[in-house]
Formats: structure tokens, C-alpha cells, sequence
């Protein structure tokens, strides 16, 4: 697995996703675990999460390459352990207008009916109307902390 090992990956439910990596999650971490037993250099164990509107291929690689930049730059003395989920743009606007209320999945038929109603008729317009009223600040806004940052 090379430097996949150090990466954990979780679908956008929370739950590992066997499909990256071919193996359990048991497994996996019995086999990150053990690596980190038999490497005499660690002094300092990393672990950070990683998903911010990336696809799961797409977060994978960035831990994979944050993983292997943090070994090469301690020396090996860090083991870096990073957790990562599919949280692609698309992907979570879609759960948030048919998926999602509250933080919460939508669990009985009559929440996902009401929750997917709410997100047509509700939450998608509302979302359009909000953009557009902020466009002009948020424009501005940009704009004077470019010149406040200018170097």
C-alpha cells in the first residue's frame, strides 16, 4: 500500500470506504499500526483530517503527498496518519438540498419526501436569492482586503 497506508479513507457517511483500498478497516490499521511499531525513528505522530470539497480521489492524493512531504521533512521522525472523505462541491450541495437537515441524514421515508420537497422548493431558490444579494459585498469585499494585502 506504500504511502496509502497513512491515509484512512471515509465515504461521505463517516464509514471507511473498503472500495480505496481493497482491505478492512481492521486490517488497514493493523497494518499502520504495525509499521509504526517497527519504525525506531518516530518520536511524533500527525493526524489530520482531510476532506474540504474534494472528491475521495482527489483528498487521497493530497494525504497521500502531505504524508510523504511531513516523513521527508522530519526526517521520519513523524508518522502522519490522515483521515479523508469524499466532500466534493457537487456532491455536498446535492446531500445538503435532498440529504441533509440540520446536520442530520434523513433517516424515514417521510423526512427524505419532506426533506427532498424542501430542497426543491425552498432551499435551491433561497440559496440563489442569498448568493446574488451578497455578490456585490462580497465582490468589494475581496477586492478591498487585495489591496489592504498588497505587497
Amino acid at each position: 500500500m506504500g504511502m496509502g497506508l497513512h491515509v484512512i479513507p471515509h465515504n461521505e457517511h463517516g464509514i471507511y470506504n473498503f472500495k480505496d483500498t481493497k482491505i478492512s478497516q481492521e486490517q488497514h490499521l493493523e497494518l499502520l499500526f504495525e509499521k509504526l511499531r517497527k519504525n525506531r525513528k518516530v518520536s511524533r505522530i500527525a493526524i489530520f483530517c482531510h476532506g474540504g470539497l474534494n472528491t475521495q480521489g482527489s483528498s487521497r492524493k493530497s494525504g497521500e503527498q502531505i504524508c510523504r512531504e511531513m516523513i521527508e521533512q522530519s526526517g521520519g521522525k513523524i508518522f502522519p496518519i490522515a483521515i479523508t472523505w469524499r466532500s466534493g462541491f457537487g456532491t455536498t450541495y446535492k446531500d445538503s438540498l435532498f440529504k441533509v437537515r440540520a446536520g442530520l441524514q434523513s433517516g424515514t421515508l417521510l423526512t427524505k419526501a419532506w426533506t427532498t420537497t424542501g430542497g426543491i422548493l425552498w432551499k435551491f431558490p433561497s440559496d440563489l436569492i442569498s448568493g446574488f444579494s451578497r455578490a456585490p459585498q462580497d465582490g468589494l469585499t475581496s477586492i478591498h482586503n487585495t489591496i489592504q494585502n498588497w505587497d
